[in-house]
C-alpha cells in the first residue's frame, strides 16, 4: 500500500538555569507552536472515541475498586503502595539525560512498530531527540497513540507484571511490591515528560489540554488495574479486566468496521 506520509516526533527539555526559566519557557512554547503548525496534527474520530471509552472504563474501575476491599487486602495494598513510592522515587531521580531521551524515543518506536509502521530514523542528543517513521493509510489511525506513547506506554509496569505472574504463588507480597515499583516508575517517567513545550503534546487535535487528559486517563487506568489486583488479590482484577477488554474490543470492532 502506498505511503501517504511520515511523522517526525520531537522531544526537548528545559535545562536552563532557574533565573532564565521563564524566558526559556516562553521561547519553547512559541517554538513548539511554530513547529506544530508546520506539521499536520493527528487525532481523529478513533482517538476521541478511545478517549471517551477510557473515561467510561476508568469510572467503572473506580466504582468497583472499593467493592474489592477485604480484610485480606490490607497487606497486598500496603505492599503495592510501598512499591509505587519506591519506583516513583527511583525513576524520578534516575531518569535523566540521554537515558530519558532514549526511553522516550524508544516508546515511540515500539508503539509505531506494533502499529505496523516503518522506521525512518531516530536521533538522540542528550536532552533532545526525534523519531521519524512512515505510515500507511491503514495505520494512520494509530498516529495519535504513537505520538503520546512516551506518556502512556507502561515500559516498566509490563515487564514487572510478567515477573509477578511467576512470583504470585510463591511470594505474593514480593510480587505486589514489584508491581508497585513498575507502576511507580512509569508514573514518574510520564510525569517528568508531560511538559507544555513538548512537541508531542501539541500535535494532537485539541492541543495540550486534550493530550494531557488522555495521558491522565491512561495512567489512571493502569493505576486502577494494579490497585484492583492488590485489593482483590487477583480474582476481582481478572473479572474487571475481562469486562474492560470486552468493552474495548467491542468499541474497536465497531469503530473499524470489523
Amino acid at each position: 500500500m502506498a505511503i501517504p506520509g511520515h511523522i517526525e516526533i520531537g522531544r526537548s527539555y528545559n535545562v536552563t538555569l532557574p533565573i532564565f526559566k521563564p524566558l526559556c519557557y516562553t521561547y519553547r512554547m512559541m517554538n513548539a507552536v511554530r513547529k506544530v503548525e508546520a506539521q499536520k496534527k493527528v487525532g481523529g474520530i478513533p482517538f476521541f472515541i478511545s478517549l471517551l471509552m477510557l473515561l467510561l472504563i476508568d469510572a467503572t474501575l473506580s466504582l468497583h475498586l472499593p467493592l474489592c476491599w477485604t480484610t485480606r487486602a490490607e497487606q497486598p495494598a500496603l505492599a503495592t503502595g510501598a512499591g509505587i513510592v519506591i519506583g516513583f522515587g527511583l525513576a524520578f531521580l534516575l531518569l535523566r539525560g540521554s537515558f530519558a531521551t532514549i526511553l522516550h524515543e524508544w516508546k515511540h518506536a515500539v508503539v509505531s512498530t506494533l502499529a505496523g509502521n516503518k522506521w525512518k530514523k531516530m536521533r538522540v542528543n542528550h536532552e533532545e531527540g526525534a523519531f521519524e517513521y512512515e505510515y500507511s493509510k491503514a495505520t494512520a489511525i494509530y498516529n495519535s497513540f504513537i505520538v503520546l506513547a512516551p506518556y502512556t506506554f507502561p515500559a516498566f509496569l509490563f515487564p514487572a507484571a510478567l515477573v509477578c505472574i511467576g512470583l504470585y504463588h510463591s511470594s505474593p507480597l514480593a510480587s505486589f511490591i514489584l508491581l508497585g515499583v513498575g507502576l511507580g516508575a512509569d508514573l514518574a517517567a510520564h510525569l517528568r515528560e508531560t511538559k507544555p513545550w513538548q512537541l508531542d503534546l501539541q500535535e494532537i487535535r485539541g492541543g495540550f489540554l486534550i493530550s494531557v487528559l488522555f495521558v491522565a486517563l491512561m495512567n489512571m487506568f493502569f493505576t486502577l488495574v494494579v490497585m484492583t489486583w492488590a485489593f482483590g488479590q487477583g480474582a476481582a482484577f481478572l473479572s474487571l479486566a475481562a469486562f474492560s477488554l470486552t468493552l474495548g474490543s467491542y468499541g474497536l470492532q465497531n469503530l473499524m468496521g470489523r
